[in-house]
């Protein structure tokens, strides 16, 4: 039944949200303007040079842009990939069916196998989850990076995994105690994989809250079910996880590094409520009920980019609040117990601490002080922000586990959990099929010309090359920078004025120096009308400053580059060891995969040799007629 309800419930989801892609106008989110040109680069790539050549950079923005080195990039993952099989629509729908139901399942096992839920509150969990508004609409409005934030709930069930079911040891299922070791091994793996896949995907700029969540349900793990939380394997696990992510995705880290140093765009203000109520009220809001837009645009502070609608999607629906309040109210009539807060060990109050200390921080980052708002913009990472409300994502999860810890263990709510299941199941649908989503039907970019010159790519009547740099003007002669600028790649040009926020949201950053629209090989000034990228993320090695084109002599160079081939260029040395180190750990892990699949053959080999425990040796003959030969021996002897 749990199966069937979880088929279900993935497949109401995606038959709701895949209208959005494309919408009623048959177009997409606006910020697909950025992600649906760099699906289709990414392509063009892949024509020339197969899945195992590294794109480091690409002629099809403004002149010449690193590509594996951009903190967003996202030619290694799945969105990409698809685009590989099927046109870039088709990939985004393909990308919502997968990772919803990534989530869906994710949180099933979570809430299941970690905090011991009953079906029906795990299929409601796991359905709120699924129906998170952060994850789908952000896909729907072009936030193509974050569909990584559905694999939280997997990534923490691998890392609070027991060894062992619940009342049974190591010992229990086999003497043999690398079985074990192995198990946990491929926990930390498939753990790590998943960080380094939110890091590969581009998902950076909310990597850290979602690593913060993640911890926050581990601590939930330890205040809940102490009995099965081993805070030092639990730990370790996290910690090797962690760092397996980081040295998978080496390569990307230090490259992007290496770019966003010469890049910090830091000149935006950081906006925040100076009322703490206000901020209280937008995120209950928000998380419960609906979008709190209106109430940011009336109560924020210090604002520079407005905040629309999807930046204040979070809701799981009032269903966990409900519940919450009913649980409190009952445990508050029937409070005869001994107060919980003395009933905890030190591990549990080390949880406690910093289970309410990490609720706090997305509070904490969005309150605004002048000098705590000076403060905040020194710190790393935040200070190139220009909102902090995306740190809102930490509390979906944990709100959810919250209901599902006050259901089992609220005696009236577990006793009722079938009827609570299915009626919030019902709820949840009802709510999100009458939700009125006319900001995303009404989202406005362009995609047909992408879709439509990677078939022609396909068919092979067109070569992918970038051979010219375009700028549109009015009549007046003023550049104009159109919502779907980027999609001039169709033609074989690079738009001078891109869509590319690494520089900045008007590029203020962007260093055009001799740029000018013209054809890529035209010689100016003994330079070719193109960007050298490797200057944007190895200035020094290469003997140049970000920004600066190919010369008259690196002309070669800049045909290979505009034709989608790879060119020589220099890379620092943490660079080059990074490479290896990331090629190593892949290698290493398809090495651990090999290894458990032996351990797995040998495993079943071994009990396929031995006698099960309701049958006998294979040296005994069977009973007949309900007696052994044994027993038949016995009363011959008797009889005599």
């Amino acid at each position: 039944m749990a199966t069937l309800l979880g088929v279900a419930l993935v497949a109401v989801h995606f038959l709701i949200f895949s209208q959005f892609f494309p919408n009623q106008q048959g177009l997409l989110g606006h910020d697909y303007s950025m992600f649906m040109p760099h699906l289709l680069d990414g392509y063009y790539w892949f024509h020339h040079n197969g899945l195992f050549s590294v794109p480091w950079f690409t002629p099809s923005f403004c002149g010449g842009v690193p590509k594996f080195p951009n903190p967003q990039s996202s030619f290694y993952s799945v969105p990409q990939f698809l685009t590989f099989l099927m046109n870039p629509v088709w990939a985004l729908q393909g990308t919502l069916l997968i990772f919803s139901s990534l989530g869906y399942w994710g949180f099933y096992l979570l809430s299941r196998r970690i905090f011991a839920a009953s079906r029906w509150t795990a299929v409601l969990a796991s359905g709120l989850f699924l129906f998170n508004g952060f994850f789908v609409h952000r896909l729907m409005v072009g936030h193509m990076t974050y569909h990584a934030f559905m694999v939280l709930p997997m990534l923490t069930f691998l890392v609070a995994r027991p060894l062992s079911l619940p009342g049974k040891s190591p010992s229990h299922e086999g003497s043999n105690s690398s079985i074990w070791l192995w198990r946990a091994g491929f926990d930390v793996v498939i753990a790590g994989l998943l960080v380094a896949y939110m890091i590969f995907a581009g998902m950076v700029n909310v990597i850290v809250p979602v690593m913060m969540a993640v911890v926050m349900l581990l601590c939930l793990f330890g205040l809940a079910v102490p009995s099965r939380f081993n805070w030092k394997l639990v730990s370790v696990k996290f910690v090797l996880a962690s760092v397996w992510g980081g040295v998978l995705s080496a390569a990307q880290l230090v490259a992007a590094l290496s770019y966003l140093k010469h890049f910090p765009r830091d000149q935006y203000r950081l906006p925040g409520f100076e009322n703490v109520w206000d901020l209280v009220v937008a995120v209950g809001q928000s998380i419960f009920f609906q979008p709190a837009h209106e109430l940011v645009a009336k109560a924020m502070v210090n604002i520079q980019w407005g905040l629309d609608r999807h930046e204040m999607e979070y809701g799981i629906t009032f269903i966990p609040l409900a519940i919450l309040v009913v649980s409190a109210i009952w445990h508050g009539v029937h409070f005869k117990q001994m107060p919980w807060w003395k009933r905890l060990n030190s591990i549990q109050w080390f949880c406690l601490v910093s289970l309410v200390a990490m609720l706090a921080v997305p509070l904490v980052l969005n309150y605004y002080q002048p000098s705590w708002n000076s403060f905040l913009k020194q710190m790393p990472l935040i200070k190139s922000s220009s909102s902090l409300v995306r740190w809102f994502c930490i509390y979906i999860p944990v709100f959810i586990v919250f209901m599902v810890l006050a259901i089992e263990n609220t005696s009236l709510l577990k006793r009722i959990a079938m009827p609570i299941g299915g009626i919030g199941i019902l709820i949840l649908v009802g709510i999100n099929f009458w939700t009125d989503r006319g900001f995303y039907h009404a989202q406005n970019y362009d995609y047909q010309a992408i879709n439509q010159v990677r078939d022609v790519i396909k068919e092979g009547k067109w070569s992918p090359a970038i051979d010219r740099v375009v700028v549109y003007t009015n009549d007046k002669g003023e550049i104009q920078v159109p919502l779907d600028r980027n999609n001039v790649l169709v033609n074989g040009q690079s738009y001078l004025f891109c869509y590319e926020s690494i520089f900045g949201y008007r590029l203020e950053n962007l260093p055009l120096k001799n740029l000018r629209p013209g054809l890529t090989n035209q010689e100016s000034n003994g330079v070719v009308n193109i960007k050298n990228p490797a200057c944007y993320a190895f200035p020094e090695e290469n003997q140049c400053t970000p920004g600066d084109h190919f010369s008259v002599a690196e002309k070669s160079k800049a045909q290979a580059f505009t034709s989608f081939q790879p060119y020589e260029f220099e890379m620092p040395t943490r660079q080059k060891m990074a490479n290896w180190l990331t090629l190593l750990s892949l290698i290493g892990m398809i090495g651990f995969w090999g290894g458990c699949g032996f351990l797995y053959l040998r495993k079943s080999k071994t009990e396929e040799r031995e006698p099960k425990a309701d049958q006998p040796p294979q040296n005994e003959v069977p009973p007949q007629n309900g007696r052994s030969s044994k027993q038949k021996a016995h009363k011959k002897k008797r009889n005599k």
